[in-house]
């Protein structure tokens, strides 16, 4: 049986989480945050699955661009930007023994901000090694329409992942793969077309060099393993969030939350999808209840185990994982085709990028490949989650927009605000009349919520002002608790414009129930004169009443 348990930290956020499997002992990881509420430390207290998964740092720039993780026990990546946060180069350092630069990329981006290529060099064959002369770097490429859709993909199957944080498994060729897609009339995607497969070999006694670990280069022949492949999309449109139900020959199942919750494949295979926290796809189940697969991801979503697959070779399998041996084939080719993955989302295994209907996440650079559309909002055109992907998500690909989750942090942040100070203070709409010609006199009448009780409050007042007459809506505020507060005397005094329209504002203090300071403030606005000049200055003595239930 497995069983999680969390805590929280008194902002809401992710402070602790504990898992018990059925399998292995219990593991528990902790998280902190900076003032912005980025995600900055991660501490497991046992090395999760995959390779250098220790305790993890992140740091960032004060325009919100991830800069520099370091995970322990000695792998640390460092990512550069330029002035509109595109990230402009990443690279990563591991201990050979000292610290050395293992793998290095470099980004270009079109003039609307798309990534348009990635260029990744890495060191010699064999385990992660020091990058030097014998690198050969290899590019990938990304095409764009009009609309800002992502219409083409050029490179390793797999994507930057292959190259940057991959480890040597000795292969010796680099599937190669150049894919087109499609979208139907909403924007979804529609289709994607896999055009001329291709790997490359390397005859023996070729020179080392490589484009990522343990795959050699030039001189090298390419072959063809296949003709082009194309998968169609199905999708529904009627939740909120639009939801993938069909990949070719593969059908999708979802739960009232709208996560996948079983995918359905030829041959009747079928698998149920455990989700952890953010919906992150964890363990697959075949129909017996029997996990057939494990996944385990880095807090931004790299897969650090997991089913091997083209896509992810260098991923080593999840402990307690059932081997393919184990499983009969149909079942094993279904796990091979889950692709929903990171945050439940659809991982086009193709290019290594996630699918968020919107634009397309690298879960390499932890950042999207194009400018998010609501930047003039956000402010974070890159950005996943608002850099903390262990509270939040991002399934539309608009910075972490959720139209639940945002209504209920709207409501965390104003409306719990605006009902404390409906039950704390006074608050109310009043008609007011004036007139004054050296003496001056006013009136009033204010329905109100004092301490959330509803109350009439009754005002009459003199003393004396400039020439002035007016009639007035009002809106009234105190920090009167409740009705009793605001009865009695009250000294103040105020100020109006009047030219036929009349703007006025009147403040005054007095003493509470309980012998504490009562202020009041009205703003106003309605019909009123003044002579000989359209100001007036009063100031006087008013004594309030009031009526509540």
């Amino acid at each position: 049986m497995y069983s999680a348990s969390y805590t929280y930290t008194p902002a809401g956020l992710l402070a602790s989480s504990s898992n018990s499997p059925a399998q292995g002992p219990p593991t528990s990881t902790s998280y902190g945050y900076n003032l912005a509420d980025e995600l900055t430390a991660l501490t497991p207290s046992a090395p999760t699955p995959g390779p250098n998964q220790g305790a993890t740092s992140f740091i960032y720039d004060p325009a919100g661009s991830l800069t520099a993780t370091s995970v322990s026990p000695g792998t640390t990546t460092t990512l550069s930007y330029n002035s509109g946060s595109e990230l402009t180069t990443l690279d990563v350092f591991r201990q050979h023994p000292g610290a050395s630069l293992t793998a290095k990329a470099a980004y270009a981006y079109n003039p609307l901000g798309e990534r348009t290529s990635e260029t990744v060099t890495t060191g010699q064959p064999g385990p992660p090694a020091p990058v030097g002369p014998g690198g050969v770097p290899e590019t990938l490429s990304y095409g764009y329409n009009s609309l800002g859709e992502m219409t083409s993909y050029t490179g390793n199957v797999g994507g930057s992942a292959t190259g940057i944080t991959g480890t040597a498994n000795g292969a010796g060729r680099v599937p190669v793969a150049a894919a087109v897609y499609g979208y139907d009339p909403s924007g979804l995607l529609a289709s994607r077309t896999v055009t001329a497969a291709r790997r490359t070999t390397c005859p023996p006694g070729t020179p080392a060099s490589r484009v990522r670990p343990g795959v050699t280069s030039q001189p090298c022949a390419t072959a063809s393993t296949g003709t082009a492949r194309s998968t169609s999309y199905v999708w529904n449109v009627e939740s909120a969030i639009p939801t993938l139900i069909g990949a070719g020959s593969y059908y999708y199942i979802y739960g009232p939350a709208g996560t996948p919750i079983e995918q359905i494949g030829p041959a009747d295979s079928v698998l149920d999808y455990l989700a952890g926290r953010n919906d992150s796809t964890v363990a697959l189940a075949d129909p017996a209840g029997k996990l057939v697969a494990r996944y385990h991801y880095s807090p931004y979503g790299t897969l650090t185990c997991g089913p091997p697959s083209s896509a992810s070779p260098d991923v080593g399998t999840c402990p307690g994982t059932v081997t393919k041996p184990v499983i009969s084939t149909s079942l094993a080719q279904a796990v091979a085709a889950n692709k929903f993955l990171y945050d439940g989302q659809y991982l086009d295994t193709t290019s290594g990028l996630y699918y968020l209907r919107a634009r397309w996440y690298d879960p390499t650079t932890a950042s999207f490949t194009s400018v998010d559309p609501l930047v003039a909002i956000t402010g974070e055109p890159y950005s996943y989650a608002g850099n903390d992907p262990v509270n939040g998500s991002d399934p539309l690909g608009l910075w972490g927009w959720n139209p639940i989750s945002d209504a209920t942090q709207a409501w965390n942040d104003t409306g719990r605000k605006v009902v404390h100070a409906v039950a704390t203070h006074t608050i109310g709409l009043c008609v007011n009349l004036s007139a004054g010609w050296g003496p001056y006199g006013t009136a009033s009448g204010c329905l109100a919520f004092s301490g959330g009780v509803p109350t009439l409050v009754g005002t009459a007042g003199g003393g004396g002002s400039s020439p002035t007459g007016s009639a007035t809506l009002g809106l009234l505020v105190s920090n009167a608790h409740k009705p009793s507060d605001l009865r009695g005397p009250f000294a103040g005094g105020g100020g109006s414009f009047d030219l036929g329209l009349s703007l006025g504002e009147e403040a005054s203090a007095g003493t509470g129930s309980c012998n504490q300071t009562i202020w009041e403030n009205q703003v106003s606005a309605g019909l009123g004169l003044d002579l000989p000049i359209p100001f007036e200055g009063h100031g006087g003595v008013t004594y309030t009443w009031t009526w509540s239930p």
